[in-house]
């Protein structure tokens, strides 16, 4: 079953100014594995880790935020969610199979997304994609670069380039 396409029309909550992209910088990694770590004292009392994943996990050009998955089932998703919420306070955005919580860690945003089902399992699955397959990486930065010119461009076309790799994905 191909993955839900948003309409353009979704997309015109963004504005139309420019994203400003970073260059890769080796140093977010160091200050990613310093962030991993307390995040995942926060979590070792269910004994699950979080896993760093986007721009940063892959070496390329971002927004300069550092993002981390936490992969879970339907049976601790709520507990999950709850020691997420004392922590983070309420999340920023809630979906049925992600919850989003921002905070800041040494004036870097950071965002943590638990991901269930299909969700975490796409999720999983490009990032494989893209780590072994660096040619479509490199693709996907271009892309990543040609629609900065404007935030909404720039998220509905990531959005569609996604969702066609997470058919090709899910077909395989």
């Amino acid at each position: 079953m191909p993955t839900e396409r948003r309409s353009y029309e979704k997309f015109l909550k963004f504005p139309e100014t420019p994203i400003i992209l970073k260059p890769f910088n080796p140093k977010a990694r160091i200050l990613a594995e310093e962030y991993e770590e307390i995040l995942n004292k926060v979590l070792e009392v269910h004994s699950i880790r979080a896993e760093l994943f986007g721009s940063t996990a892959l070496g390329i050009s971002g927004k300069g935020e550092l993002e981390f998955a936490i992969y879970l089932e339907e049976a601790n998703w709520q507990d999950i969610r709850s020691t997420l919420e004392k922590e983070y306070g309420q999340p920023v955005a809630v979906k049925p199979d992600r919850i989003r919580f921002d905070t800041i860690y040494k004036d870097t945003d950071v965002e943590i997304v638990m991901k269930k089902g299909e969700d975490a399992y796409l999720g999983k699955a490009v990032m494989k994609f893209f780590l072994s397959n660096p040619d479509e990486l490199a693709r996907y930065e271009e892309l990543k670069h040609r629609y900065a010119h404007s935030e909404r461009e720039y998220n509905y076309q990531k959005a569609q380039y996604l969702s066609d790799l997470t058919d090709t994905l899910l077909e395989s």
